[in-house]
């Protein structure tokens, strides 16, 4: 081996001659091929006068002395051209290019292009400044600004500087997002349409639209409010103001005037190209913007039309236009739907007639030329016309009993009208002539006057005294006067009278209380009972005692989302309300609670496909949302499932998400917002289907209430109405009766008889036949509780009961003492000791 592997220097060997020749000749080599810097990279032929040490990069198609040296460097030395063959990894930097190459072992390749050699890089898989870039994020910096400068014309650029973001369809987001600690706060772009959007978040994870801008038509979409800043509010207009230039007007976005007395605008500074300005009266005075008034510059006048008056708390809203130089109005105000006109000059300057002027609309006695085109008017009309002088008649006299002179030819009587003969309806027979009625009768009459005719036969009708008046309507039997229901009551087929209404002293219809109203299933028109909670049997008021879908007050059962609530009752809340129910929580754990009804299908199942109303008085003692609802139950009837909430937390108000979904459908749901202690009244309506065989009513709390929060509610109805009315009260003793039906405290049952040490029977009847065969329980059988069994003068505790023979009417029952008595002696169970329970 002479030469080494890779730049080829010659060896020297060991027992050469000359050996400096060889060591020349390697340095020679060393000189060329290390630190190469070439002139060139295109040249085909060598240069005519080359300096010594000069290289080239040989192109390909070399001639001449460098041919068949394509892509070697050749380097001019002692006269003569010597060529390095480059090996794969070789570099050069070219002067001609300003840019470094490498050799790839068949061609040289840029590295490094531009002024000043700034690298390229092609398909490089990912690039991270201060980072690591990893997918998705390919292109990863960390950097406190970044900067996009455009190339020069001067350069060779256009000068633009312009970022893209392509995605791959329509359906696809190409977007912006700005991030809180990599929590998004607000995104903009190509969001899932070709539709340029914005949107914001407040977690990063919900995001709000804030506008759309369509692709087509670049109409801007705002889906939410829009705030206006820029409010100014200058000093009180106290004189007519020209060429109008408060502070801050030329920033503005809302001007707030006012003034002391009626004044006009006639310009207003500050307009430019585009310029949005929203002008709002905020005195009691009005404003007047005065149309195109010389009083101001040319570019600060009105273009309004008329003159355009805001009135106290009203607005306009103006745009200037660069091209007209002048504002024009885009809203304004109006009370009826068209302008607002401050004086009749302003309504002739918009009205015209043939001479443009409109002058005649306000002439006192306008003379009309030409030929007027007066309007030929239909049969029966009976507004103010333009007419002929041959149409015109002279007043009827309004005096006397005589002969009217409407016209001068037609006697009182003998036609509907007072016209000329030859006005008279010639086809119109429906309006029977007068039939020469005294004009007196007709005449204003005084206060609780009725005019009529009592004397039994025809006649002309005169005042009527009270008598008569009474007399004449107890003569009555009917809607017609004969054949139907008797005294002031509508017509029996339908509306109140079909719910049985009667007509009040007040003028409206109502139901008397406790009498007719309730349709086939009640007798009252509201279908709840206990509606002020004043029946509480059970009079469970302990701590805690009222656990989910149990009963606490008659007829109502507590709904709670996880701890027992507490019952209690308050008097008088306020006039004309004698009591409400109040449910507290007493949990320290904040909890959604509430209090339901479910009413018997035969009080209810005339409601089919009719509009119901709820309606009552509300509290709570905490500033919250109370919900309520009405429910169809349309399994078997009378078997409702009580505990009707499926997910407290739902916010979908429907069977399946909030309510459950068996056999269960909303009919309505609302809400209302209740500040602390302040009684409000709820309604509620909606339409019940025709596959309902109970209804459920509820109330609730939106939210979950902290501990000792307390819900009151009263004065509680469901009647079949599309709108709320008047309470229809019942008695304490009916609400009781109506309450024994489903759930009854034992009474004192005398007629006992002990049959032997420790036990007794009695059979007893329950005051009202229960709705079904119910439920025995002990209450409190011992002797200090009060209820107890007292044999002759002896009392004993009672430790058990049972019932032989038990049904909706009474049974046999016995009882069980927990200590032994005489036998054969007369027994008396104490009140209060069993309750019996037929609800649901």
């Amino acid at each position: 081996m002479t030469d080494t592997a890779n730049l080829a220097l010659p060896f020297i060997d060991g027992s050469q001659a000359q050996k400096h020749v060889t060591h020349n000749e390697a340095l020679r080599i060393l000189d060329a091929a290390i630190q190469i810097g070439v002139l060139d990279m295109t040249m085909t032929a060598p240069p005519s006068t080359p300096a010594d040490g000069e290289r080239h990069v040989v192109a390909s198609g070399a001639t001449g002395a460098w041919s068949g040296q394509a892509m070697a460097v050749a380097v001019w030395e002692d006269g003569a051209w010597r060529f390095l063959a480059p090996k794969a990894g070789w570099l050069v930097w070219s002067a001609a290019d300003n840019g470094l190459f490498v050799f790839d072992g068949s061609a040289w390749s840029g590295v490094t292009t531009g002024g000043g050699g700034t690298p390229t890089f092609d398909n490089v898989p990912h690039i991270g400044v201060n980072s690591t870039a990893a997918d998705p994020n390919l292109l990863s910096v960390h950097s406190n600004a970044a900067l996009f400068n455009s190339i020069d014309t001067a350069d060779g650029g256009t000068g633009d500087a312009r970022i893209q973001i392509s995605k791959e369809s329509s359906a696809d987001t190409a977007s912006v997002v700005f991030s809180d600690s990599f929590s998004g706060r607000a995104e903009f772009g190509l969001v899932g349409s070709d539709d340029f959007k914005l949107k914001v978040s407040g977690d990063g994870t919900t995001f709000v639209e804030a506008f759309t801008i369509d692709q087509s038509s670049g109409n801007l979409t705002l889906p939410r409010g829009l705030a206006l800043s820029g409010v100014i509010s200058p000093a009180q207009i106290t004189a007519n103001q020209n060429d109008y230039n408060p502070a801050g007007i030329a920033s503005a976005s809302v001007l707030q005037i006012s003034s002391d007395a009626s004044r006009t605008i006639s310009g207003l500074a500050g307009g430019g190209e585009g310029r949005i300005l929203c002008i709002l009266n905020v005195g009691s005075q009005t404003i007047t913007l005065a149309d195109e008034s010389a009083s101001s510059s040319a570019s600060n006048r009105f273009t309004l039309g008329p003159n355009l008056a805001i009135a106290s708390k009203q607005a306009v809203i103006l745009r200037y236009d660069g091209t007209a130089l002048r504002w024009f109005a885009l809203a304004r105000p109006s009370s009826g739907g068209g302008l607002s006109i401050s004086t009749s000059a302003d309504l002739a300057s918009a009205i015209s007639d043939e001479t443009g002027s409109g002058a005649l609309v306000f002439a006192s006695s306008p003379a009309l030329s030409g030929t007027p085109l007066a309007p030929t008017a239909a049969v029966d009309t009976s507004t103010t016309q333009i007419a002929t002088t041959a149409f015109v008649l002279g007043q009827a006299s309004v005096s006397g009993d005589g002969m009217p002179a409407a016209d001068g030819t037609a006697a009182r009587g003998t036609s509907t009208h007072y016209a000329r003969a030859d006005h008279v309806h010639p086809t119109d027979t429906s309006r029977a002539p007068a039939s020469n009625i005294a004009l007196s009768a007709l005449a204003t009459q005084a206060n609780n006057t009725f005019v009529g005719n009592v004397s039994g036969s025809t006649a002309s009708p005169s005042a009527l005294s009270a008598t008569q008046v009474t007399g004449a309507l107890a003569a009555m039997v009917g809607d017609t006067g004969s054949g139907g229901t008797k005294g002031l009551v509508p017509a029996p087929g339908a509306g109140d009278a079909a719910a049985g209404k009667f007509l009040k002293a007040d003028g409206t219809y109502a139901v008397p209380p406790g009498t007719g109203g309730g349709g086939s299933g009640s007798n009252y028109v509201n279908r709840i009972i206990n509606p002020f909670g004043a029946i509480w049997q059970r009079n469970n008021n302990g701590a805690a005692a009222i656990g989910d879908a149990a009963y606490a007050f008659d007829q109502w059962y507590a709904l709670r989302q996880t701890s027992n609530l507490t019952a209690s009752r308050v008097s008088t809340p306020e006039n004309g309300t004698p009591s409400m129910m109040r449910l507290s929580q007493p949990s320290g754990t904040a909890q959604r609670f509430g209090i339901a009804q479910a009413i018997e299908s035969a009080n209810i199942i005339d409601a089919r496909g009719q509009s119901v109303t709820l309606s009552a008085r509300v509290r709570m003692s905490a500033a919250t949302t109370l919900r309520y609802a009405i429910l169809e139950w349309t399994g078997t009837a009378d078997s409702p499932t009580k505990d009707v909430v499926n997910n407290w937390t739902s916010t979908t108000y429907t069977a399946g998400n909030f309510f459950i979904s068996t056999s269960t459908t909303l009919v309505a749901a609302g809400s209302t917002a209740l500040s602390a202690n302040t009684l409000t009244s709820i309604s509620l309506s909606g339409t019940v289907s025709s596959s309902m065989n109970n209804l459920i009513v509820l109330f609730w709390t939106d939210s979950a209430q902290a501990q000792n929060v307390t819900f009151d509610i009263g004065k509680a109805q469901l009647e079949l109405a599309a709108g709320a009315t008047s309470l229809s009260a019942r008695s304490t003793q009916e609400e009781i009766i109506l309450c024994q039906r489903y759930f009854s405290v034992s009474p004192s049952y005398s007629g006992g008889w002990g049959a032997n040490t420790t036990n007794a029977t009695f059979t007893a009847g329950f005051p009202v036949a229960m709705r079904a065969v119910p439920i025995m329980a002990l209450v409190d059988g011992s002797v200090n509780g009060g209820s107890a069994l007292e044999l002759s003068v002896a009392q004993r505790a009672v430790s058990a009961i049972s019932a032989s023979v038990l049904n909706q009417y009474g049974g046999r029952f016995d009882v069980t003492t927990s200590a032994a008595s005489g036998t054969q002696r007369p027994a008396i169970l104490e009140a209060g000791t069993v309750s019996f329970s037929a609800e649901f």
